[in-house]
């Protein structure tokens, strides 16, 4: 069975956050109507990495070597992003 190319992927109505900018520089902005009980960076072989709460949902990238990471935010009502 050939495997055909993806050209959408469907939006999640339930998602109620957001993350920007990405590609990122010097920071993230993290904006959610949820309350976050935790939030970490992985890199792509799965170790944590730190990024610095600048306050307001504002995390520091500037220490983070280049390269692709997954965030993962737990919240309240026990979902995960």
């Amino acid at each position: 069975m050939p495997i055909e190319s993806i050209t959408s992927v469907k939006a999640d109505a339930q998602t109620s956050s957001l993350v920007y900018p990405n590609p990122s520089n010097d920071y993230v902005q993290v904006n959610t109507s949820k309350d976050i009980v935790s939030m970490y960076v992985t890199n792509v072989l799965g170790q944590r990495v730190e990024l610095p709460n600048s306050g307001k949902g504002n995390y520091s990238t500037l220490k983070v070597a280049p390269g692709y990471y997954n965030l993962i935010v737990m919240y309240k009502d026990n979902s995960i992003e």
